[in-house]
C-alpha cells in the first residue's frame, strides 16, 4: 500500500475526507410498472397525508382501452394508470399524453388516488412536478403533497379544460428544493375530487432527485424554526430561535398587533394590527417590514392559504374579511360575516376558510368558499369563540368558545357539531402535524392552562399550568414543542409535547398574542 493511500485513509478517519452520496432520480412516469409497491413507488387510495391503501389489481386494458394500464381498486375508479403506445391517447373525453401517469380519484370520501414514494436514505432531495387536467368536461380537481402527515402543496384545478385532439388543460406545478427526508419519510401525490369525482381525470408527474454530495450532508440538518411572537401593547413583534428558545429579533409593525401568520415557504410573516387597521409584512430574511395594508376595523386574526396566494384577515369592528393578494399586497376582495368575526382557519386544500364570529351571548362559525370568495355556511357554536384550527386532513375544525367554556369539533363536511368538550375560557386552539392531539389554551387573570385534547376521542388527556391569561398558540412543525403566549407575564412558554411539561419561558415585550412558527430549513413551493 503506497503512502498516499495511507495519508487518504488517515483524512478518512479524521472526517477531513468524506466519500459522496451517489446521485440519483426518481421519475413517477417512467418508474411505473407492474409491481406494487414498484421498488420507492406505490400506487393507491385513501385521504393523502392520512390515510393509503394499495390499489390491488393490476390491469392491461384499463377502462378497456387498449394501450392504458393501471393500477385500480376494482373495474372502476380511483386509479392510477399510464399510456403505454407512446402517442397521445383521445377516448371519449380524455385526453392522455405518454409523459403522466393518469390519476382519478374515487366517488367515495376518502378515496384520493394517490401516488406515494419512499425515501431509501437519508438525505437532502430536490421534487418538481405537476398536475393537469386531461378531461374535455373537468369538474374540478385538488393536487396534494404531504411529506408524512405534513401538507407541501395543495393546487386547485379547475381549468381549462382539454381539447381534442392532444391538448391537456390547465395545469399546476410544484418544487421543493433541499428538502431534508430521513429513511422512510413518505412523499405522497394525491389528487382529491374536490366534490364530484366525474370528469376528474387528472395527468401527474413528479421527479425526485437526490443530488450528489458530500456524505456529512447526509446527516439531518439541525431543526431551525423561527417562533413569531405578537406583543400588543408594545407595537412589535419577537422573533424567537427554538433551537435556544432566546429572541434575536424585535420588529416594530403597527399598534397593538394581534394574529401573526406566516406563509408556506417561510418568507414572510402578516400581522394584523388591531389599533391601525392594518397588515404589516414583515420580511422574514431580515426581519424588517416590506409592506403595510390597508384593511377594515380592528383587525385580529388572519390565515394564509397553502399555496400562500392569499391571506384572509378578520375585521372585528367591520364584521369583514379582508382578503389579501400576497404577490402584491394589495386587498383584492372583502367578504361580509357574522358579528365580530376573530379567528381565521383555512382547510388542507385550500378551498374553505373558517372564521370565528361572536359575543358573550352567541357565536358561530362562517364557512367561506375561496374559489367565489362567499358565504357557504354558517355553523352555531358556543359563545364568544375566538381560535380555531383545523386538522391536517381538513375533516374537523376545533373552536375555543371563550365565554361557554367548551371547545366545538365541527365535521367540515357537513358543517355540523358532532362534539363539545368542556373547558375553561379557551382562547386559542392549534392541531398537531400529525393530527392526533389538539392543544388549547385556557385564560384568566391569574392563571392559564394547556389542555392537551385526544382528537380520536376528543377527551382531555392532559393539562399544563402555565402563566396567567394564556393567549394563542403554535406548534411547530416537526410537532415537538408547543409555544403559548402568556399576556399576564409577557412570556412565552414552551411545551415538549411528548412529555406535556413545560421545558422553557422566554421573556418577550408586552402583552403577546399571537404565535406563529416558520416552516424551517429546506423547503420552498412554487405554485405557477
Amino acid at each position: 500500500m503506497g503512502f498516499r493511500k495511507y495519508i487518504l485513509i488517515l483524512l478518512m478517519l479524521l472526517g477531513i475526507v468524506t466519500t459522496a452520496c451517489v446521485a440519483q432520480t426518481w421519475d413517477a412516469t417512467k418508474d411505473f410498472g407492474a409491481s406494487n409497491p414498484n421498488g420507492a413507488w406505490s400506487y393507491g387510495y385513501g385521504i393523502t397525508g392520512t390515510s393509503f391503501t394499495l390499489d390491488p389489481f393490476y390491469n392491461p386494458d384499463c377502462f378497456g382501452v387498449s394501450g392504458l394500464v393501471c393500477w385500480i381498486l376494482n373495474e372502476d375508479v380511483p386509479d392510477v394508470g399510464f399510456n403505454t403506445t407512446g402517442g397521445w391517447l383521445n377516448w371519449r373525453t380524455l385526453v392522455i399524453p405518454p409523459d403522466v401517469l393518469h390519476v382519478h380519484p374515487g366517488p367515495n370520501a376518502g378515496q384520493d388516488s394517490i401516488v406515494q414514494w419512499t425515501a431509501p436514505v437519508a438525505g437532502y432531495y430536490k421534487i418538481a412536478g405537476f398536475f393537469e387536467i386531461l378531461d374535455t368536461n373537468p369538474t374540478g380537481i385538488i393536487g396534494l403533497v404531504f411529506r408524512n402527515g405534513t401538507l407541501l402543496y395543495s393546487g386547485e384545478l379547475l381549468g381549462p379544460p382539454a381539447q381534442h385532439p392532444d391538448q391537456v388543460g390547465g395545469r399546476e406545478n410544484f418544487y421543493f428544493s433541499t428538502l431534508f427526508l430521513n429513511a422512510g419519510d413518505v412523499i405522497s401525490f394525491g389528487a382529491n375530487r374536490d366534490g364530484d369525482y366525474n370528469y376528474d381525470s387528472t395527468g401527474f408527474n413528479a421527479t425526485i432527485t437526490r443530488p450528489a454530495a458530500p456524505c456529512a450532508l447526509c446527516s439531518p440538518p439541525p431543526a431551525q424554526f423561527f417562533a413569531y411572537v405578537t406583543n400588543s401593547n408594545s407595537s412589535s413583534v419577537s422573533v424567537i430561535d427554538t433551537a435556544s428558545n432566546t429572541v434575536v429579533a424585535t420588529v416594530g409593525v403597527g399598534g397593538r398587533p394581534i394574529g401573526v401568520a406566516i406563509t408556506p415557504d417561510g418568507s414572510r410573516a402578516y400581522v394584523a394590527n388591531s389599533q391601525s387597521n392594518s397588515v404589516s409584512v414583515i420580511d422574514t430574511a431580515t426581519n424588517t417590514v416590506g409592506a403595510t395594508v390597508a384593511v377594515e376595523s380592528f383587525p385580529q386574526g388572519l390565515a394564509i392559504t397553502p399555496d400562500g396566494s392569499r391571506a384572509y384577515v378578520a375585521n372585528s369592528f367591520s364584521n369583514s374579511i379582508s382578503v389579501i393578494n400576497t404577490a402584491s399586497n394589495t386587498v383584492i376582495a372583502t367578504v361580509g360575516v357574522e358579528a365580530s368575526p376573530t379567528g381565521v382557519a383555512i382547510t388542507p386544500g385550500g378551498t374553505r376558510v373558517y372564521v370565528t364570529d361572536g359575543s358573550f351571548t352567541f357565536g358561530s362559525v362562517s364557512v367561506i368558499d375561496t374559489l367565489t370568495n362567499t358565504v357557504v355556511a354558517i355553523v352555531p357554536v358556543g359563545s364568544g369563540p375566538i381560535g380555531v384550527a383545523i386538522t391536517p386532513d381538513g375533516s374537523r375544525a376545533y373552536v375555543a368558545n371563550t365565554y361557554s367554556s367548551s371547545v366545538s369539533v365541527i365535521d367540515t363536511s357537513t358543517n355540523t357539531v358532532i362534539a363539545t368538550i368542556e373547558m375553561f375560557q379557551p382562547v386559542g386552539v392549534a392541531v398537531t402535524p400529525d393530527g392526533t392531539r389538539a392543544y388549547v389554551t385556557n385564560s384568566s387573570p391569574t392563571f392559564g392552562s394547556v389542555s392537551v385534547i385526544d382528537t380520536a376521542s376528543n377527551t382531555v388527556i392532559a393539562t399544563v399550568g402555565i402563566g396567567p391569561n394564556a393567549q394563542l398558540l403554535a406548534i411547530t412543525p416537526d410537532g415537538t414543542h408547543a409555544y403559548v403566549a402568556s399576556f399576564g407575564s409577557n412570556s412565552v412558554f414552551v411545551i415538549d409535547t411528548a412529555t406535556n411539561t413545560v421545558t422553557a419561558t422566554v421573556g418577550v415585550e408586552a402583552a403577546p398574542v399571537g404565535v406563529a412558527i416558520t416552516p424551517g430549513i429546506g423547503l420552498s413551493t412554487n405554485k405557477h
